[in-house]
């Protein structure tokens, strides 16, 4: 039974000071309230950084960094850098000789021509083949020698018939001074001519008008090739051949057949022509 006063009215209630704490101290202790940070990064991630910034786990397959989230499929979110693949990089194929063994490939090495083929000469350029005629032609620097390979499969004129016509160019105390010389190099034979004096070129002969012929010197070769005969020919003042006598040698030198199948047919020579 409520008590009463005299006139008979209740007492009003007075406000509890104590409960604001108890409200406070429920919502403390409530599983629903604010989750800590460190709770909702992850363990060990720092404040500011993301989560993958924190770990030393391996980088992952395919260039990711450790603790990058999975792509969805293969596709990049706008504006991520490319990926650098993480496997090893691939090797280009090994050259290999005749034996299957790894060969080291020749830079400077020239097209395969009546089955052989060689290395283009040191200190010489290589030019486009000024006619039809020419297989291949070089030049120094200067300019000042030029050597020009030709190669005619129809050919019916021998090797020593070409070396004289050779010589026919130049006047007859250079043709008397002229050394020639066969010699094996890679199981081909190489016949060669070193000339020099005064040179006409391919209009030997009798100068009509009486004019002076230049002095050069000229170093041929003729290569009986398995597709035909190839020749070498490098002409120019004395002194500017002398200096490329190196690299012509080294040329020859480099000569080597170019492996065939054994069901190929091998050319021969048939119709006549001539080196100039």
């Amino acid at each position: 039974m409520t008590a009463r006063d005299s006139k008979g009215k209740a007492p009003a209630r007075r406000p509890v000071r104590g409960g604001w704490v108890l409200l406070v101290l429920a919502l403390a202790g409530c599983p629903g309230g604010p989750v800590p940070r460190e709770r909702a990064d992850g363990p060990g991630a720092g404040a500011g950084q993301p989560p993958h910034a924190q770990t030393d786990a391996p980088r992952a397959a395919g260039g990711l960094p450790s603790g990058h989230p999975p792509l969805a499929g293969d596709a990049l979110p706008d504006g991520h850098p490319p990926i650098a693949p993480s496997g090893p990089a691939e090797r280009a194929p090994a050259v290999l000789d005749e034996s299957g063994r790894p060969q080291a490939p020749t830079a400077a090495t020239a097209p395969p021509l009546a089955g052989i083929t060689w290395d283009a000469p040191a200190g010489l350029v290589q030019l486009t083949p000024s006619n039809a005629m020419r297989a291949a032609e070089y030049a120094s620097p200067s300019g000042q020698v030029s050597l020009a390979v030709f190669h005619f499969p129809e050919m019916r004129e021998t090797v020593r018939a070409n070396i004289e016509r050779w010589k026919g160019q130049f006047d007859e105390a250079a043709r008397e001074r002229a050394r020639v010389e066969t010699r094996g190099i890679a199981g081909l034979s190489v016949t060669t001519l070193d000339i020099e004096g005064a040179n006409a070129g391919m209009h030997a002969g009798p100068a009509a008008d009486g004019a002076e012929r230049p002095h050069q010197r000229m170093l041929g070769a003729a290569v009986v090739a398995p597709g035909g005969f190839v020749f070498f020919k490098l002409v120019g003042p004395a002194a500017a051949v002398a200096e490329a006598r190196e690299s012509f040698e080294a040329l020859l030198a480099s000569l080597r057949p170019v492996p065939q199948p054994s069901s190929a047919a091998q050319p021969t020579p048939a119709a006549p022509a001539e080196a100039d």
